[in-house]
């Protein structure tokens, strides 16, 4: 833990998103403290080696609440190559050790003994000093955040495409997602913590053992704009777009006017100065073989596309013509759904409510206009379920106060300081790396 000379500042929720306050709030009544600070868990994975063909899965910490320069502070728990993770094994013994630590923060005491209930080994000095006495502030954990695939893999919540329910939020099925009206089921239909419990053993899997942590509940997990949008739904829309964009560019083939689709791109990076840049186009990027259309980039190259959807289908996509009017309107709604995240306006979550809203019923006409025809063209997704779940169903919460983009940023760090020119990549030579390197290169946090 950061050394503290202002306690305060250490506590501040400022950062915090609604919903984790409020779990916050829940949890200090059930310990019956004045005082509690709440952390933020990240695990994802990021390519580490030098050809990028092999993945470091990161688990690291993080303060929500905290604003400031230490707003963007991440502590790394630990590192693993993913060739060494064995499944339903490895991230249980880390979350096990994780929920130990959590416990003796909720209780506000040094533990007494190793998180196996064995005495202290020799090298334990300091831990067997200080056992059985106060911390200095007690702690819980209320954000844990990471892509789809790490919440089920990891923590076994629902997958996408599993039948008897695809959300740990609602009881919304892959049958019914697509419907986005006022009136839809799910809407109403939400899925408790403890229904989730039941649905994860339902499915003949053990619960994680993050799920013991004090006060942890479901509303814990939050769904990411990083993965549900930037590479998910608006991947999918600009795929859609850019192909119906194309079509409108002159050029003897497809291939020139893919050409001259780009040169627009160019033209709109140059004008607004964009500094995450595609830096070519084909036609795999848009559309790969045998699969619906989806840009194939960068999330921060997606995000920074919207802006140019937007002005682009105002120029080339005629109102006369049904499909390309309601890609107008959707590139309309998405850019201004993209508009009420920035920290340079207020936040509207009326406005987020209502274009995202509407984004999602035009797609879904277009995906039942297209159903029957070659191209699979305009197919929802899943992803647009966690979209309408984020911006329509989590009240006063604004996503941009729990997305991963810095995380993201910080597990990039991570795998280059574990980077080495030659042999083998083990599992501790790996972390010890890290931690080695991270020590070397960062000064013990002072928050005050």
């Amino acid at each position: 833990m950061a050394k503290v000379s202002d306690k305060e500042k250490l506590l501040s929720t400022i950062g915090m998103e609604p919903r984790s306050k409020d779990h916050l709030q829940q949890v200090k009544q059930e310990l019956q403290v004045e005082e509690l600070l709440g952390l933020g868990l990240w695990i994802d994975g990021t390519p580490f080696n030098w050809d990028r063909t092999e993945s470091l899965e990161i688990v690291s910490f993080n303060l929500p609440g905290v604003e400031g320069k230490f707003k963007n502070l991440r502590i790394p728990c630990t590192v693993i190559p993913k060739g060494w993770v064995a499944t339903g094994e490895t991230f249980d013994d880390i979350l096990e050790l994780i929920v130990w630590s959590l416990q003796h923060l909720a209780l506000g005491i040094h533990p007494a003994r190793r998180h196996d209930k064995k005495d202290w080994m020799p090298g334990d000095d300091v831990r067997r000093a200080r056992a059985k006495s106060p911390l200095r502030i007690k702690a819980c954990l209320v954000e844990v955040r990471g892509d789809w695939l790490m919440m089920k893999e990891v923590f076994h919540l629902p997958a996408w495409n599993e039948l008897a329910g695809c959300c740990w939020l609602c009881k919304a099925t892959p049958d019914n997602i697509r419907n986005a009206a006022a009136g839809a089921p799910w809407r109403d239909d939400r899925l408790s913590h403890w229904e989730l419990v039941q649905r994860i053993l339902e499915k003949g899997f053990e619960l994680s053992p993050l799920l013991s942590a004090p006060g942890i509940k479901s509303d814990c997990f939050k769904i990411d704009w990083l993965h549900a949008v930037d590479q998910g739904v608006a991947a999918d829309f600009l795929g859609n777009l850019l192909k119906l964009l194309c079509s409108k560019m002159v050029g003897a083939n497809n291939k020139e006017k893919r050409k001259a689709l780009f040169g627009e791109i160019k033209q709109h990076y140059a004008q607004h100065d964009v500094q995450e840049q595609l830096q070519t186009l084909t036609a795999g990027m848009i559309q790969a073989k045998k699969a619906p259309p989806k840009l194939r980039a960068k999330a921060a190259e997606v995000r920074a596309l919207i802006p140019f959807a937007k002005s682009a289908s105002d120029r080339f996509l005629s109102d006369a013509e049904p499909v390309e009017k309601a890609a107008k309107e959707m590139a309309k709604h998405l850019n201004t759904l993209y508009g009420t995240l920035s920290g340079q306006c207020i936040f509207r979550q009326d406005l987020m409510q209502n274009h995202c809203n509407k984004f999602c019923l035009l797609y879904a006409g277009l995906e039942e206009v297209f159903k029957d025809k070659p191209g699979r063209n305009w197919r929802i997704k899943p992803k647009f379920h966690l979209m309408q779940e984020l911006c329509e169903m989590t009240e006063g919460s604004n996503p941009a106060l729990s997305w991963t983009y810095r995380d993201e940023d910080f597990g990039g760090s991570m795998a280059t300081m574990t980077r080495q020119k030659g042999g083998k990549n083990t599992v501790y030579g790996v972390s010890h790396r890290l931690v080695s390197r991270f020590r070397a290169k960062h000064d013990f946090p002072a928050i005050s």
